[in-house]
């Protein structure tokens, strides 16, 4: 496992608990302001514990109390809503620019992989095709020359047998007319 592939979980992760942590203290406060029966109950025993003699300054309390509290709560409520959404916004950029990364990086490197296996088979290719045309043409180059050398060397031959065979037969002819010509002179 890449150690990006943890980040990107461990963002996920807090991003989710930071949700789930504003959401459960949202709603806690929610149920404490929620009912004047709590909200009394509260603030009498709070007033009891202050000053149990004084009910009249305890009532003033108690509705600053409750104006006080309601907009803390208000205040933390938007201010737990805003950390929360910033992030998890933060957090989904974050992964959303690491998985383009991630992607553009694979579809870079397929495509040069691809390219290269391409150019490499290309290159293959047309160097055993090289090799078969010139083991083509040497072998056809080598028989016609063969061919050649063997029709000039034939001819040649030929050509040096018919000399000698017509000079063997007007030497043999020659010297049959001298012969000739020598018994009828005799």
């Amino acid at each position: 496992m890449s150690s990006k592939t943890v980040w990107v979980g461990g963002g996920l992760v807090l991003a989710i608990a930071a949700v789930g942590y504003m959401s459960y203290h949202d709603n806690s406060a929610g149920k404490d302001a929620a009912g004047t029966i709590m909200e009394a109950k509260r603030a009498i025993s709070e007033g009891n514990s202050t000053n149990p003699t004084s009910t009249t300054g305890s009532t003033d309390d108690r509705s600053a109390d409750r104006s006080g509290d309601k907009s803390a709560d208000k205040s933390a409520d938007k201010s737990a809503d805003r950390s929360a959404d910033r992030s998890a916004d933060r957090s989904a950029d974050r992964s959303a620019d690491r998985s383009a990364d991630r992607s553009a990086d694979r579809s870079a490197d397929r495509s040069a992989d691809r390219s290269a296996d391409r150019s490499a088979d290309r290159s293959a290719d047309r160097s055993a095709d090289r090799s078969a045309d010139r083991s083509a043409d040497r072998s056809a180059d080598r028989s016609a020359d063969r061919s050649a050398d063997r029709s000039a060397d034939r001819s040649a031959d030929r050509s040096a047998d018919r000399s000698a065979d017509r000079s063997t037969d007007r030497s043999t002819d020659r010297s049959t007319d001298k012969s000739t010509d020598r018994s009828t002179d005799k």
